[in-house]
Parts: structure tokens; sequence; C-alpha cells
């Protein structure tokens, strides 16, 4: 079916929609009358407002709302009826603008993918979170360039990939529904909106920042509630409440602790407080320090830490097994953003050490070094001679060993002990193993061998 909607013209300041197809999914939520009936009106100038239609028509999950101002694409995504329903007005009001200000305006459904051929990866859109991932992509090579800071769309150097900017809980769900096939979001989040269909894997698992726990947080002055035992004596006697945004995580937390009487106030932030505002008896939040809970008065409780979380890379199940082009190139483009932060996180925390031991052969050295034990390295030290001093009546040769920092200053006193001199410390950007275990697991996650793999030979993307 057809919604036909106004153009507007650059000589006239009236408003200009195009027409737009939307075709029925007895899958999803419908859009019904009431929902078009408030709909933005045209101005009187143009042509009758079209409105006759079929009773409903089904919407497409997080459906696409596309315009352009002077040439640069924007998009922004709703989810369903309720959602397209609030958030129909804000966007459809930005297009009431004089025509000297805007040349071409559209508003467009899309179903998920539908064939687009562009790859789309979502990172957080704001704060430290923000900050750290961009650090994270530019220390593994990957350059995050936001050209306008009033928009949530950017570009990574070299690819063609597209970036968006967005929320986090709204990256799991467009992960989830197939809007962006790759995002950078806490495992907090793909808990709690994940959904049970599985369509969201995890690419890295534990990307090295936003470490944290969703824990249980009760007053200080609860002197007999100490672990979750106590804490389901507390409700024992009357409804807890029980402030927090994790409902679906916290509902089966509770459960699995066979706690019953309680309710659950859904709060978007500064759970904290509600504590001594008398609006919630505790709450259920995450935790990272612990600071911000005892300056409020809060404390946790033996077992009742819900889950651990960190940053974490994901992907679309669906959009990463297909077997296209697009998938290809999907699949090579998560093996190498994958490698190359499996490779950084593994060298970032080590040291090469460079030294000349005397020896009478490579044999003789590699004895001594195996004596020690921070002097083995990551697969042993690379022992290679090196032109001695004329005067010397023994062989010189060079050693380099791999080895986490911790361990820098005893190897150091080892390598003294065994001969060693003229040490060199260097600082190691990635360290690269034979075979990559993570890359070997999402393949298995997928329905996917390491043998489809190699024989589908995908487009190689560089970075």
């Amino acid at each position: 079916m057809v919604i036909l909607l106004f153009c507007r013209q650059r000589s006239k300041p009236s408003l200009r929609w195009s027409t737009s197809s939307l075709s029925a999914h007895p899958k999803h939520d419908c859009l019904s009358h009431h929902h078009l009936q408030h709909l933005p009106q045209p101005d009187k100038r143009c042509k009758p407002y079209h409105r006759e239609m079929a009773p409903a028509f089904s919407l497409p999950p997080m459906s696409l709302v596309r315009h352009s101002v002077g040439g640069t694409p924007c998009t922004t995504s709703t989810t369903g009826k309720s959602s397209f329903a609030h958030a129909r007005a804000p966007y459809l009001n930005r297009f009431y603008q004089p025509a000297e200000r805007r040349s071409t305006v559209s508003f467009t459904m899309c179903v998920p993918h539908c064939g687009r051929k562009s790859i789309r990866v979502a990172i957080p859109s704001k704060g430290d979170i923000l900050a750290e991932t961009k650090h994270l992509l530019s220390d593994v090579g990957i350059d995050v360039q936001i050209h306008n800071p009033r928009q949530y769309v950017a570009s990574l150097k070299g690819l063609d990939v597209e970036v968006w900017l967005q929320r986090p809980a709204d990256i799991v769900r467009k992960v989830r529904d197939g809007d962006v096939d790759l995002g950078i979001v806490g495992y907090d989040l793909v808990a709690e909106y994940g959904g049970d269909n599985h369509q969201v894997v995890p690419v890295h698992d534990r990307l090295g920042y936003g470490e944290c726990r969703l824990a249980v947080g009760v007053p200080m002055e609860w002197d007999d509630c100490n672990d979750m035992s106590d804490f389901r004596r507390r409700g024992a006697g009357r409804t807890l409440r029980i402030a927090t945004k994790y409902v679906n995580e916290t509902k089966r937390f509770l459960e699995a602790h066979y706690v019953e009487n309680y309710r659950l106030i859904n709060m978007d932030g500064a759970l904290e407080a509600s504590t001594q505002m008398g609006t919630a008896d505790c709450i259920i939040d995450l935790v990272s320090s612990g600071v911000t809970l005892r300056e409020n008065l809060l404390k946790e409780i033996v077992g009742g830490t819900l889950l651990k979380s960190s940053m974490q890379l994901i992907g679309n199940r669906e959009h990463l097994r297909e077997e296209s082009e697009f998938g290809a190139r999907l699949r090579a483009l998560s093996r190498e953003l994958l490698e190359r932060i499996e490779g950084y996180l593994l060298g970032r925390d080590n040291y090469n050490i460079i030294a000349n031991i005397r020896g009478s052969s490579m044999v003789d050295v590699s004895r001594r070094l195996a004596t020690q034990s921070n002097l083995r390295g990551v697969d042993g030290p690379t022992v290679s001679p090196v032109v001695p001093p004329a005067d010397s009546d023994e062989g010189m040769y060079a050693i380099s060993i791999v080895l986490p920092k911790e361990q820098l200053y005893s190897a150091i006193q080892q390598l003294r002990s065994v001969g060693g001199s003229g040490v060199t410390v260097i600082p190691v950007s990635f360290i690269f193993p034979q075979e990559c275990k993570r890359w070997n697991t999402l393949l298995k996650s997928i329905g996917m061998s390491s043998v489809m793999e190699q024989a589908e030979k995908p487009e190689q993307v560089h970075l």
C-alpha cells in the first residue's frame, strides 16, 4: 500500500513530502489510522492530503526515518507501533523550515539490511565510554572521524564503513534487529536487551575497559541484611521496592534466589538517591569502585552480584553468517577488527627485552637462560650470534625475550646473573598468536567452521 505525502517546491514556503511505500509484514506491530491522524498537517496551499488507505499496515522493526540536509544524510530509528507514535512528531517537525534552508526531504521506511551494501558499526555517542572507544580504535590503527559534533554519523579512516553514534541501549537493540551489523557496548546491556532469539553474538567479549558489575545495593542501616538469604527474609514481611533500569536481569536474578515479594521501580539514573528520597527500599545498579554507593549510605551484600560487565564488540548473527558478498565483507571486517584488538590487548602489557650475552655456543646460552624462570618468554627466547669485540675469546650472542611488564625487573636481574649486558627494553604494541581462538569461537557460534571460511575466500578489507 502507498501513503501519499506532500512535496515541497523551492518557489514556495510550503512543505514537500515524498511518496513512501510501506509493505505489510505479518510478524510486526501495526500502525493504525490513529497514528496517521496525528501526523503533522501540510500547508493548506498544497494539494489535498490523501488519507485513503487500508485499515492497518505493518511497520517493519527499527524502521528508519531518512532525510537529507544539504546533501548530508541523517537517520533516526524507531521501533514498533508505540515507539513510532511517540517519536514521530519531533522528527517530522524538523521539516517545517523555510524552503531556502532545506532542498530535499524524504520520509522512508526501510527493512533492516534490505540489500544495503554498506556495513554499519555503532559506537557510544557520548561520555567517557565514547572517548575510551575512540582511544582503543586509534591504538589498533583505526581512527574514528567525527566530522560534525551535532550529527550522529562518523567514518573510519580508510574504510567504506558507516559509523553511527548511538545510545548504548539502542546499540544492542539495533544490532539485534539488524539495523546495525557490529556494535561496541557493555555486556550488561547485551544481557538486558539482547533478547531470547540469540541474534546478538559476541565478536570480542572483553575489550579491556568499562569494567563494572551489576549488584544489589541496600541501605547501610539494614544491619541484619548482609547476604541474599537476609535479603529474601526482608521481603517476607512486606513488599520490597527495588529501583533499577535492568528490569529483565533483575527479574531473572530475583527468581533464581526465590525472592517473590517485591515491586520494581524503573528508573533511568541517579538510583542511589531513591532510597534517601523514600521512593525505593533498595537498588540494583552498576557498581565500579563502590564509592558512589558508600557516599549515598548504601552497601553491597554477599551473593548480590547479578553479573560482571565490560565493553564488548558484538555482531548480528544472521548478517555474519550470510552466504553473500555482503556477508563475506562483514566477516572479513569482523575478523580484522577482532585480530587487531586481540593482538593489541595481548601486547600492550608486555615488553621486549634485548640483551647481549657471552657464550661458547647458542645451545650454551639457551641452556643458561632456561635455568631462569622469567627468561623463557612467550615461546622461548630468541638467540642469534653477533660479531664479538676483537679482544674477546668467547662468542657473543643477542637474545630477545617478550614478557609481562610485572616481570620486567626480576627478568633484568636474572639476565645479569647469567652474564647479560647492554639490556634494552622496548614496549610491545601487538602480539599475534599463530591462531586467533576468538575468531574460531565466533565461527562456531554462528555455525560456520574455519574450513568453510577459508574455502569462501572473502574479499579483504584493508584498515
